[in-house]
């Protein structure tokens, strides 16, 4: 941090005659937190400039800003803000704002250039995502067609940067040396399988001699940290009663951004311990950490072509992750890191997982290319250049969703409103869809709900919610139907208790729905749709289903018919759950359910559609392939 510091005058000197700068530096030596804290004594002078930088993680943008007003004394909101999804903390006098990936594409459909900001910093680009290259490549093509041009800074630790040059000749490249202590490696012999019960049994033996440090484990999970944080509890109190443990779990959940890793812990005889996602691999300082256990793996979302599906896969880590959860630790005094797996095995990991960002859904990213006015999307500058195929699936993708006319490569206007709401294609098309259909009012509250990533655990789910549903109800609309019912006590009667207990859902969670429902709300506004709430059936299925053509309207052989997540109906598998078929619905209707048994049993309704009215209803909506679905 302090060589930041002492490189000011040669930070200044390069920013002033560049207009395109790249810092490498090693993991802990202040780009996050004393570049901003630099540009700020700069800019604070000037009323018109501003600072934009861009993170790729939610938690990461809040925090940054958080640390970055303690450090400069200022109220964040004002000074220095985020803009995150569904979020804005930041005011027309803001000087600094961290936003987060989504937010700047949207500001960049209003303004190309992002004209409003004289700099722009692409924070962590080591971990970056198609979203960043897009943003590099639309900034670098206005930049050259007009006068005023923004000072772009991409900062990041480990990255090969010929591949910049290829994008910006001009780049000039600033590295900094961190000034580290000495770490410790440790691998197995042999790769674990069970890493969770290799990090209680492993914590357990630093606990043993280690009584002033604290903790890091990395896990791929929300799950996994509530089960090693469950079982750590039940046992460390019988097994050392001298010691006095804190536990914190850190994941990418919104509300869980009260955890502040950058906020200095007090000296205390207590021994603190993080348990966290990859998320605390880069942005977060933790203090007085001196030991990391890494599992190894990590929780990735990929999309599969096939089935038309995102869901989430545990990969092994790449080599520059482990580089970067090393990188934690060994900045005031000399670190532990103890690998969950064999040396042999390390050296097998890629060396950056860039595989893994060509295996996204690009449905949305060719929708803001084609809206940021990227025609020829073959010859445009991509640091990663996606494959033509994944191109032309995400083409068929948009016009199925009737949201581009491939003729001329023109968006429709169902295109240009579906990307203004802060949800997936398939969510804002429903809402689409049932406005058209005069019924948007009876998804809006669920489809929010489907999109809080936490879930409603709804105790004796079967036994009491959907016996008070007819069968007609049951085998129509999936799990919109049911979270009708309960969305709509939730929205409008959100002050009782009793009903929030008896779902089991949290307040916090409750007023981010709330929020999230405004937010909605204003879009609609905005764009001049009204609000319309129906009881015919008929139309509430078809709005559902016009919404979900891209899984839906495909033909397959097997029954003759058009089913839901067609590939799936076959092999009866689902990336994430089991399924599960549950009589009598079953016999008229393709249901799937899963079941999580983490903290309470919960059964909820994915899918569920009559068979025959799904055949109807494709022969006389559908056309795929301009061939008539039969």
């Amino acid at each position: 941090m302090e060589l930041v510091c002492k490189c000011k005058e040669l930070f200044y000197l390069l920013l002033h005659i560049n207009n395109t700068l790249c810092i490498i530096g090693d993991t802990g030596c202040g780009k996050t937190t004393f570049i901003p804290k630099i540009l700020y004594e700069i800019l604070r002078n000037y009323k018109e400039k501003k600072l934009l930088i861009i993170q790729n993680k939610r938690i990461i943008a809040i925090n940054s800003s958080i640390r970055l007003s303690n450090i400069v004394k200022e109220d964040i909101g004002i000074s220095i803000g985020f803009k995150i999804k569904y979020f804005n903390y930041s005011s027309n006098l803001s000087k600094i704002i961290f936003s987060t990936e989504c937010k700047v594409l949207m500001e960049l459909l209003n303004d190309f250039n992002l004209s409003v900001y004289s700099y722009i910093v692409i924070d962590e680009y080591h971990d970056r995502t198609i979203y960043s290259d897009l943003i590099i490549g639309v900034l670098k093509a206005y930049s050259e067609k007009s006068m005023k041009i923004s000072k772009l800074l991409i900062m990041t630790a480990t990255i090969d940067y010929l591949i910049l040059k290829k994008i910006f000749p001009e780049i000039k490249i600033l590295f900094f040396k961190g000034i580290l202590h000495k770490k410790i490696v440790y691998f197995l012999r042999k790769s674990l399988k069970n890493y969770i019960i290799g990090a209680y049994k492993t914590f357990f033996k630093i606990l043993s001699y280690e009584k002033n440090y604290n903790i890091l484990i990395f896990l791929t999970g929300k799950i996994e940290i509530l089960l090693l944080k469950l079982l750590i509890k039940s046992s460390y109190s019988s097994i050392y009663s001298n010691h006095s443990i804190k536990i914190v779990a850190v994941y990418s959940s919104l509300l869980n951004f009260t955890f502040s890793a950058n906020k200095r812990l007090k000296k205390q005889k207590k021994i603190t311990l993080f348990i966290s996602t990859n998320i605390a691999e880069t942005s977060l300082t933790i203090q007085n950490l001196k030991y990391i256990i890494d599992c190894g793996y990590v929780k990735i979302s990929l999309f599969d072509n096939r089935s038309n599906l995102t869901y989430l896969k545990i990969s092994s880590i790449s080599k520059m992750q482990s580089k970067q959860r090393t990188g934690r630790i060994g900045r005031i005094h000399k670190g532990i890191v103890f690998k969950l797996f064999s040396k042999k095995d390390f050296n097998k990991l890629s060396s950056d997982g860039v595989d893994n960002i060509r295996k996204h859904d690009f449905t949305n990213f060719l929708l803001y290319s084609l809206l940021l006015g990227i025609k020829n999307i073959a010859t445009f500058d991509y640091l990663l250049m996606p494959s033509l195929e994944e191109f032309v699936k995400a083409l068929i993708v948009l016009e199925l969703y009737n949201m581009l006319d491939a003729t001329n490569m023109h968006i429709t206007s169902i295109g240009r409103v579906s990307i203004l709401f802060p949800l997936n294609l398939n969510y804002a098309k429903i809402i689409i869809e049932a406005s058209l259909n005069r019924c948007n009012y009876n998804f809006i509250k669920s489809i929010i709900i489907l999109s809080v990533k936490e879930k409603l655990k709804i105790s004796i789910f079967l036994n009491e919610v959907i016996n008070q549903l007819d069968n007609s109800y049951l085998s129509a609309i999936n799990q919109f139907i049911v979270l009708d019912l309960i969305s709509t006590h939730i929205i409008e009667n959100y002050s009782n208790r009793l009903l929030i207990h008896f779902i089991q859902i949290e307040y916090g969670l409750l007023k981010y729905i709330l929020k999230i429902y405004r937010h909605i709300k204003k879009i609609m506004y905005r764009v001049k749709i009204p609000l319309f709430k129906s009881q015919d059936l008929f139309i509430k299925k078809l709005s559902l289903v016009l919404g979900n053509i891209k899984n839906i309207a495909l033909l397959i052989n097997f029954p003759k018919y058009v089913l839901p997540f067609h590939n799936l109906a076959i092999s009866l598998k689902h990336p994430n759950y089991s399924l599960f078929k549950i009589k009598p619905y079953f016999n008229k209707s393709l249901t799937y359910y899963y079941i999580d048994f983490f903290n309470s049993p919960t059964i909820q309704i994915l899918t569920c559609f009559e068979i025959e009215w799904l055949a109807f209803i494709s022969r006389k909506y559908f056309l795929v392939l301009n061939k008539r679905v039969d």
